[in-house]
């Protein structure tokens, strides 16, 4: 890595959700020095031999210290592609992780972070023994056979040491969980896809500090605020598309909270296009399936101050989550009638009927 205080990245894009994968580029802090459309593939390289050798100039030309790939890269093609660029290589999922990894800062979303990228270097790390088994000897990792073999049984020890401490951090939890409701409390979770405004909302509704800005994935940790008398509000961590289980499982601990929760407020970003509305929702109600989710749950279409076409994205909407009501959680809009839904679904209030589409 060069000293520069910012990444230089050449960014390869597939035409499937580029913009969303420069956003989290982005959102890394890099700087996206050059750009290249990749159509067709390879099996060894994941990309053909005439594209590779234009990034290879391009990577000549530019000096990017990465190149990232909106694609999910098997191990070969990634130890491939490493060893014939000279630079790091990460794909969409090496992007996240990093940005997990320099996110983190309570102890339980540090172990969360360590776990997912553990998991994700296995794979790596077995390529490389395998290619020095085969006699390869390349010079971006060195240290041989005899240096990466005792690499890989720490990685494994450290992975169980982790799941330890973290099952830990899910009992704590549990144990709080049910504390607060044998004090009387009712538990809501806010969750949505990254940067949908989740945490501006939590901020909005309870008062509580949470960090807000315009990146993605700026919470990584569970924060929990009093919305009022015996309603508590949880900011989780927020989700992307495509994410592989084992990702999913080393977030559990936070993830849980929706799970667990009485109710779940679903924030969905109102000022994208209908089609990404469409897209994330739909990434969102997949996930929460998954978990097998049978909870109250209430849409709020944030950042309607901004936005077009809310009839045409509430009526997609609507088939997934029933209720969908307009908000700007930053400047305040929608939020009483909110509040008035989620006294409502907790069995607060009796037959109020907030406005909202239908």
């Amino acid at each position: 890595m060069s000293g520069r205080s910012v990444n230089r990245v050449l960014a390869l894009l597939t035409g499937r959700n580029d913009g969303e994968f420069e956003a989290l580029i982005r959102s890394a802090g890099w700087e996206i020095v050059g750009r290249l459309r990749v159509r067709r593939r390879s099996s060894s390289h994941w990309i053909g031999r005439g594209k590779l050798e234009e990034v290879k100039g391009l990577v000549q030309e530019l000096s990017p210290d990465i190149v990232a790939i909106n694609a999910d890269l098997r191990s070969a093609q990634w130890y491939n592609l490493r060893k014939e660029l000279g630079v790091e290589v990460l794909d969409r999922l090496g992007v996240i992780l990093r940005i997990f990894r320099d996110r983190a800062s309570s102890r339980e979303a540090k172990l969360q972070v360590e776990l997912a990228i553990l998991r994700y270097e296995i794979p790596h790390v077995k390529e490389y023994v395998r290619r020095v088994r085969m006699g390869e000897h390349p010079g971006f990792m060195g240290g041989g056979e005899y240096g990466i073999e005792p690499h890989v049984h720490e990685i494994r020890r450290r992975i169980a040491k982790i799941r330890r401490e973290l099952e830990k951090v899910r009992a704590d939890r549990r144990r709080k969980r049910e504390r607060r409701r044998e004090l009387g409390f009712r538990l809501v979770a806010v969750v949505g896809y990254a940067n949908a405004g989740k945490s501006t909302l939590v901020r909005a509704l309870t008062g509580k500090d949470v960090p807000v800005d315009d990146r993605m994935f700026t919470t990584l940790q569970v924060a929990t605020g009093r919305m009022c008398d015996g309603v508590l509000v949880t900011d989780t961590v927020g989700l992307v598309s495509d994410l592989p289980p084992w990702v999913l499982e080393a977030f559990k601990a936070a993830i849980e909270e929706a799970v667990e929760a009485d109710a779940i407020v679903v924030v969905v970003d109102a000022s994208e296009p209908v089609e990404e509305v469409g897209r994330k929702a739909q990434a969102i109600y997949e996930i929460l399936s998954g978990m097998g989710l049978e909870k109250p749950v209430i849409l709020a279409l944030n950042k309607v101050d901004v936005a077009d076409g809310l009839e045409e994205k509430a009526r997609i909407l609507i088939p997934l989550f029933g209720r969908v009501i307009p908000i700007s959680a930053l400047r305040g809009d929608g939020l009483p009638d909110l509040r008035r839904e989620i006294f409502k679904v907790l069995g607060l209030v009796g037959s109020y009927e907030p406005p909202m589409y239908t």
